[in-house]
């Protein structure tokens, strides 16, 4: 767990401060060697595999529904508004993916916004 994120009080946060302003110096100075010293080794790669999965997770079922969608009896019954709930949940979907989350629900409320039927 990173240090800032346990930190309480000032005397907690200062040795933080001090590594980020060493940190700057090492970079400023461009030493390389300096810089990398207290770097972890490698991250590992469930971690990333785990936020990879985590962020591609939601646009994916997004997109997913906006094909599967029309498949469905009751929308199939109303192929315009099936065609444009599935349209509007693939980019969502991949405004998300592209994006992320939260770019992804400000375009949305601005389409919101826009349709007419609100």
């Amino acid at each position: 767990m990173p240090a800032v994120a346990v930190a309480y009080d000032v005397a907690d946060v200062q040795p933080v401060v001090a590594s980020l302003l060493w940190s700057i110096e090492a970079l400023a100075d461009g030493d390389r060697v300096s810089l990398l010293a207290n770097a972890p080794d490698a991250v590992p790669i469930a971690g990333r595999v785990r936020r990879a999965i985590a962020r591609a997770w939601p646009p994916t079922v997004l997109i997913a529904s906006g094909i599967a969608l029309p498949l469905i009896p009751a929308a199939a019954n109303q192929p315009e508004a099936a065609s444009s709930s599935g349209w509007t949940l693939v980019v969502t979907g991949v405004l998300t993916l592209a994006a992320g989350q939260d770019i992804a629900g400000r375009v949305g409320v601005s389409w919101d916004r826009a349709l007419r039927w609100k």
